[in-house]
């Protein structure tokens, strides 16, 4: 083989490891093994922490309910998510913190990484808002969270009656019944004291929605709102996202966009 011929081969060579290189993902998921997961879901199972940012005023609960089922809990708006996700590294480094990663079917996003001093970094991003300097993200929201107590002290989750009667007033927008929706796949389950739960592949939310004006919203700091119309002949719904959000100075980025509550025999 002439030295050209070995020279082209080399090249190549060299070409082929860098389109290698080039086409491995950045970020690629870097998962704890069982032992690791064991090590961190047997210790304590629940933290607490107060939030700042867009969702100041609210604390967060996080409850680790077994190797791959979280739960994390808004505690003064009485809104609980329970999500199936795997623990991996931060950053996608072997050395990267324990972390675990969920999208709501609302497109916000939440982040918890265990740190090294046995607490908790939560963070919140709105939809589609994570990229950037995060540490300086308006449309995020933070905290540690520290090895919860029991639970808060009686009268910081209180709800006044006029909050009970505007969530119960939630029904005169959507009605009673067991919903699905056409944009996310969920299903909704709308009761009488304006409570509901949406369901999904990997995905228990609990909490409230509640009568703000004329528009239904989701009665928790960054709450979605909308604009309903309906039932239809068939009972469907549909849901239009307004600008402003609950509790929120911040403005919702879906606004216009459309979902449909159709009915579940």
């Amino acid at each position: 083989m002439g030295l050209g011929n070995k020279l082209s081969m080399m090249l190549s060579v060299v070409i082929a490891a860098a389109i290698l290189v080039l086409a491995a993902p950045a970020n690629a998921q870097v998962y704890l093994t069982e032992e690791e997961v064991q090590q961190i879901t047997s210790k304590t199972n629940s933290f607490q922490g107060a939030l700042d940012g867009v969702m100041e005023g609210e604390v967060v609960k996080f409850t680790i309910l077994g190797p791959d089922k979280f739960a994390y809990e808004y505690v003064k708006a009485g809104e609980r998510i329970e999500f199936t996700e795997r623990l991996a590294r931060a950053g996608g480094r072997k050395d990267g913190n324990p972390t675990v990663n969920f999208k709501q079917p609302d497109q916000d996003e939440v982040r918890f990484e265990f740190l090294p001093d046995g607490s908790i970094q939560f963070e919140f991003w709105e939809p589609g808002r994570r990229a950037g300097q995060t540490r300086n993200n308006p449309a995020m929201a933070k905290t540690i969270l520290t090895i919860s107590a029991d639970e808060l002290a009686p009268g910081e989750t209180e709800i006044t009656e006029a909050r009970k009667e505007a969530r119960a007033a939630a029904t005169e927008i959507l009605a009673v019944g067991k919903y699905k929706s056409k944009r996310w796949g969920t299903i909704i389950e709308m009761n009488a004291d304006g409570s509901f739960s949406e369901t999904g592949p990997g995905l228990n939310i609990k909490g409230f929605f509640i009568k703000d004006g004329n528009e239904l919203c989701f009665d928790v700091v960054e709450g979605n709102c909308y604009d309903v119309v309906g039932p239809n002949a068939d009972g469907v719904f549909e849901l239009t996202y307004v600008v402003k959000k609950m509790q929120s100075q911040s403005q919702n980025h879906m606004a216009g966009q459309k979902d449909e509550y159709i009915p579940v025999k």
